[in-house]
C-alpha cells in the first residue's frame, strides 16, 4: 500500500523538527542547488504548503528535475521522510503519481499483460527501421573509383610523405 500525504500541521512538523534536533536547512542541505537556490516554495521544505512565491522573487519554481529531487529524498532518514508532506515532489505531481498508481491497481489480470506484452514490442524494435539515415543506398555509379592511383596526393592523406 502507498502512502498518503497528509496534511501536516505547522506546530507539528516544528515540533517533530526540535524533537530530532533539526532545522528547514538539514532537508534543504541535501539539495545540490541549496547554497545558490532562492525560490521560497522549496519541495524539500516540511513547511512547502505553508510558504508563498514572491511574485519579486527570480526563480518562482524549483529548477531541480524530479529524478533528482527524488533522489535527494532517498538520501534522508527515514524521520526526515516523514516530515516531507510529497515526498520531495510538488503536489501536482504527487497527485499524477498517486492517481497513475490507482489506475495500475484498478487493471485486470489480462488488461496487465496486455500492457506487458506492448511494452516488451515497444522495446524489442530495431532502431534501423526508427531512423532514416541508418541504412543509406549506395550508388556504384555515382562513387568515384580511387583504386587507381593516377593522381598526386598531399602528404598525410595516406599517412605518409607527397610523391
Amino acid at each position: 500500500m502507498t502512502p498518503t500525504a497528509l496534511p501536516l500541521r505547522p506546530w507539528l512538523v516544528q515540533a517533530e523538527l526540535d524533537r530530532l534536533r533539526l532545522t528547514e536547512w538539514a532537508f534543504l542541505r541535501e539539495c545540490s542547488r541549496a547554497e545558490r537556490c532562492s525560490v521560497n516554495r522549496c519541495p524539500l521544505d516540511p513547511l512547502v504548503e505553508l510558504r508563498s512565491v514572491d511574485p519579486l522573487d527570480r526563480e518562482k519554481r524549483c529548477t531541480v528535475s524530479k529524478p533528482d529531487r527524488e533522489r535527494f529524498f532517498s538520501r534522508l532518514t527515514p524521520p526526515m521522510r516523514a516530515l516531507l508532506p510529497y515526498g520531495g515532489l510538488f503536489k501536482a505531481e504527487w497527485e499524477r503519481r498517486e492517481a497513475g498508481r490507482r489506475l495500475q491497481a484498478r487493471l485486470t489480470p489480462e488488461q496487465r499483460e496486455q500492457q506487458a506484452a506492448t511494452l516488451r514490442a515497444h522495446r524489442a524494435a530495431p532502431f534501423g527501421a526508427v531512423t532514416s539515415t541508418a541504412i543509406k543506398p549506395i550508388v556504384l555509379d555515382s562513387t568515384p573509383d580511387t583504386s587507381e592511383a593516377g593522381g598526386t596526393t598531399k602528404a598525410g592523406a595516406t599517412g605518409g610523405d607527397a610523391a
